[in-house]
């Protein structure tokens, strides 16, 4: 009995996907790379027109830019604001500087909402250590990942087996592409058969893409 609408770059294989559901798809002007002030500013614009055209009871936001302007925008009226905080991005981790503008932005926009989800216990306690969230309003949801409680560590039974692992995922540093490649070092002097696959895009418009020549 709930009516769900989706708004979100426009996106041709999941706009169909959605469209056969009967679900309304809003086309948003974003980009999540973009930290240019004018361009951050049209967004906030783009945003508060579509949220006033559906008039929405519940607002459910995904990423930490969206987080913030949804924030911004419901701070200054009634729209009732679900935060899903899915990570702390690049900027947190890359640049002080950075770090301390989403903080203070953070701090100010997630004061009005109902509920903020976590996906793991250290973004959590991140926010609460940080005064960024009122801790009871703060809930860890099942999350993306391995459960190392289903698929727990054993040794390989056979030193000579011949086993493949599989890294899925875009080459940036952000998501431990040279820590990996540590682990195989390690890994092969043990077990010098195992084959190691690295499956994904150079992602040139994120600051921590990895040059094809480094990769090579």
């Amino acid at each position: 009995g709930i009516d769900v609408s989706l708004l979100a770059p426009k996106d041709e294989k999941f706009s169909k996907f959605f469209s056969k559901e009967s679900i309304p798809c809003h086309n948003l002007f974003y980009s999540n790379l973009k930290i240019n002030f004018f361009f951050n500013l049209f967004t906030l614009i783009n945003l508060y027109f579509k949220i006033r055209k559906v008039q929405p009871d519940k607002i459910l936001v995904f990423t930490i830019k969206i987080n913030i302007l949804v924030s911004l925008i419901c701070y200054f009226s009634e729209y009732k604001l679900i935060n899903n905080i899915t990570g702390l991005g690049s900027s947190m981790i890359n640049s002080k500087f950075m770090k301390l503008i989403v903080v203070t932005l953070l701090k100010f926009s997630l004061k009005k909402s109902s509920m903020i989800f976590f996906q793991n216990n250290d973004d959590k306690n991140f926010f609460i250590e940080n005064n960024i969230v009122n801790e009871n309003k703060t809930k860890v949801i099942r999350y993306f990942g391995v459960n190392i409680n289903k698929y727990k560590y054993s040794p390989l039974p056979d030193r000579d087996k011949d086993l493949t692992f599989i890294y899925f995922g875009r080459l940036i540093k952000d998501k431990g592409i040279f820590e990996l490649v540590d682990a195989i070092k390690i890994v092969k002097k043990t077990y010098p058969k195992t084959k190691f696959k690295i499956i994904g895009d150079i992602d040139y418009n994120n600051p921590g893409y990895i040059k094809k020549e480094l990769i090579n």
